[in-house]
């Protein structure tokens, strides 16, 4: 600064305003006017969050000790991301919480579950960028291992016209000693533009301790097929003779894949899991000799393939996902709710040819057929489609290959009418979200199967044969339709979700299936809340009272569907509409792993709302919400150590128990992971409940330490 005064007095230089020391180091010499600006780390941090922080306004002075003259300096910051070094630590991550960037969610082991937000300045335009940014966050997420396979890469749309949005989902399933571990998975999302807008964690620590080598009693295809054809046919309901259940057995395919199964409550295991698949035999005229035959997977099995229980069963599956409880009922056509209520008209697009009219809506690839067709060489089974209910026999199966319904002498067939109707319905909605039947490979549209009673399911999707089947005039019921149609939408996302049973995913299908059902259909009042009223009978669940069912399956959802009536009903949700609910809980399914849990859920919810342009208040709203229902962010301790470049700033150190035989583990600035390179420091015990959990540290930085 210069300065000069006309009477030849000496000029005294100051700082007459000065800048906050968390920021900027400033200094003048009183005498030359030289001063120094220096802006802090935190600063430059600061810059690169927000735009409006990268100018630091000071104001010199100068003074012959009577009059004064100041000057006021706008300093510009070269913007400095956290994550700029390569790694994101936790210390980074209080940092841009601090400045409102982004939230952060803990998840049961002590590791990060969720970041909602930009925490990198980094464009994401591929799987290789994906790859750098997750590396980056690794350690935070209970990544110990080089961040090396397949990333799945999933550009969706959401909206029409101004409302249009697009949104990249970068999927990473985890694997351990290249074993893919079921239902784990990393989805790393940004903005059309590479803009990263969050991360979300199913990655499952406890696979480390996972023994990954399979038994020598059943290594090879052989050994595992045997155990699968024993659990097989014992399930058939009879004994068969040697000769048929030789020929049995040998139209059957048996495809075998080692996977590490995360058990719910327990350590993961390693398993075979055995897929067994049949022919499907179609009509002639229906066969298309350049499509591959058809086959039916009949069965999916987890088999123990080490330790003391190996080549013994862990669990069996069949991959029917029914939705609804059948209520048998008499009626001449249908109606909503009662068989004195009028029949509803629906409008609808059919196709004719001369005389004869048939329902199939070309536009929207949406054909509703009758009766059962086709049939699987040497086993069937019966269209219940829940638990193993199989007979050898050539009776026909549940399939969808011929009879289109037609018009007949007196009219359309109201079942048929109100299928095609709802059905046209939801798919225009899920059309409008940006989601449309060709999402589904090897699909050939929505087929619809009006099969009569379906016994004790009503309504179901089949990811196998990739189309929906209703009973019992469940079709009446508008969210029916849209609550099995959203299973097809699950399954397009994430087909690994059909395969777990007694899991918060369970849970969390059937629960989007209800939230979405009901903002399909469109009601206010009480009736919004009830799942099925328009059918015949008793609604079939209360989303207001997780009582309001007696199967296990529905209560565990209407926990989560009793959490979207509290944010939705709340007051300071008013404003926000019912298509913006559609698409904040259609996108949410987006950033969830294969086998979500209701917290990955909770935090999918929120992020999506974020994105939707939600207030901070509303945000509020549905994070208390999923908190009244007690889908909370786990409570938790957090132990911060620091010291400085120099150890003698301050020596700090944190012991925690031994294990067995092992000594106390000791952190501090010479030691600072207490899990590294795939092993524990010392004799740190795994998590067990008492005690620090061995693999809940994430992350590490010079300076800081924090654990859970």
């Amino acid at each position: 600064m210069i300065a000069s005064d006309p009477e030849g007095e000496a000029i005294e230089f100051g700082i007459a305003e000065p800048v906050d020391a968390a920021y900027a180091e400033l200094s003048i010499d009183p005498i030359t006017g030289e001063f120094h600006f220096l802006p802090s780390d935190l600063a430059r941090v600061r810059a690169a969050i927000d735009p409006a922080a990268r100018t630091i306004t000071f104001t010199l002075s100068a003074s012959d000790g009577l009059n004064a003259r100041t000057i006021n300096l706008l300093a510009p910051i070269t913007p400095k991301h956290p994550a700029g070094d390569g790694i994101l630590d936790l210390a980074d991550l209080d940092t841009l919480a601090q400045y409102g960037a982004l939230q952060v969610s803990e998840n049961d082991s002590g590791l990060i579950g969720a970041i909602i937000g930009t925490f990198t300045d980094d464009k994401v335009e591929n799987a290789d960028d994906a790859r750098s940014v997750l590396r980056k966050v690794a350690e935070l997420l209970g990544v110990y291992e080089e961040i090396s396979g397949a990333i799945d890469v999933q550009v969706v749309d959401f909206g029409e016209g101004s409302d249009a949005t697009s949104e990249r989902f970068y999927r990473l399933t985890q694997t351990f000693n290249d074993v893919p571990v079921l239902g784990a998975e990393i989805v790393l999302t940004t903005a059309a533009d590479g803009t990263v807008t969050g991360v979300f964690s199913g990655w499952d620590p406890a696979v480390y301790g996972v023994d990954s080598t399979p038994s020598q009693t059943i290594d090879d295809a052989q050994e595992i097929t045997t155990v699968a054809t024993d659990v097989l046919l014992s399930r058939l309901g009879r004994s068969l003779p040697a000769e048929e259940a030789e020929a049995f057995v040998s139209s059957l395919a048996f495809h075998t894949n080692l996977v590490i199964y995360p058990a719910a409550d327990a350590q993961p295991v390693l398993v075979w899991q055995v897929d067994v698949s049949a022919p499907i035999v179609l009509d002639t005229e229906m066969t298309n000799p350049e499509t591959p035959d058809p086959v039916l997977t009949i069965a999916r099995y987890y088999i123990y393939a080490n330790g003391a229980d190996a080549g013994s069963l862990l669990t069996e599956h069949t991959l029917f996902d029914n939705a609804w409880s059948s209520q048998t009922v008499t009626a001449d056509g249908l109606t909503h709710g009662g068989l004195f209520n009028p029949p509803v008209s629906y409008t609808i697009t059919i196709e004719t040819d001369g005389g004869a009219a048939r329902m199939v809506d070309a536009g929207r690839r949406i054909t509703i057929y009758k009766g059962t067709k086709g049939h699987i060489r040497g086993v069937t089974r019966s269209p219940v489609g829940s638990g193993p209910d199989w007979a050898y026999d050539h009776d026909t199966v549940f399939t969808l290959d011929n009879d289109v319904v037609t018009k007949g002498f007196f009219g359309w067939d109201p079942s048929a009418v109100s299928a095609m109707g709802n059905m046209k319905k939801v798919v225009e909605f899920y059309n409008s979200l940006g989601w449309n039947f060709s999402r589904i490979p090897n699909s050939r549209g929505v087929q619809v199967g009006l099969v009569g009673e379906l016994g004790t399911a009503g309504a179901h999707w089949d990811p196998v044969l990739l189309n929906f089947a209703f009973g019992s005039d469940t079709e009446a019921a508008l969210d029916v339709v849209a609550h099995e149609f959203t299973h097809a939408v699950q399954y397009s996302i994430s087909p690994a979700t059909a395969g777990f049973r007694g899991s918060q995913g369970e849970a969390l299908a059937e629960a989007y299936g209800d939230i979405l059902g009901s903002l399909i259909e469109g009601k206010s009042g009480a009736d919004r809340w009830l799942v099925g009223e328009d059918a015949q009978g008793d609604p079939a669940r209360d989303m207001r009272n997780p009582d309001s069912s007696n199967l296990e399956q529905y209560r565990n959802a209407l926990k989560f569907d009793r959490a979207a009536y509290l944010m939705m009903s709340h007051p300071d949700t008013s404003a926000v509409s019912t298509a913006a609910w559609a698409k904040i809980f259609y996108t949410s399914m987006w950033r969830l792993p294969s086998d979500p849990t209701f917290q990955n859920a909770r935090n999918a919810v929120i992020a999506s709302a974020s994105v939707q342009g939600l207030t901070p208040q509303q945000q509020n709203v549905i994070a208390d919400a999923f908190t009244a229902v007690g889908i909370t962010e786990t409570p938790r301790v957090k132990i911060i150590l620091r010291w400085g470049a120099n150890p003698n700033d301050l020596d700090s150190h944190l012991t925690g128990p031994s294990s067995g035989s092992g000594p106390r583990f000791h952190i501090y600035y010479g030691a600072r992971n207490y899990f590294q390179d795939g092993s524990y420091t010392g004799a740190l015990p795994p998590c067990s409940g008492h005690g620090i959990c061995g693999y809940a540290a994430s992350g590490s930085v010079a300076g800081v330490r924090f654990l859970s």
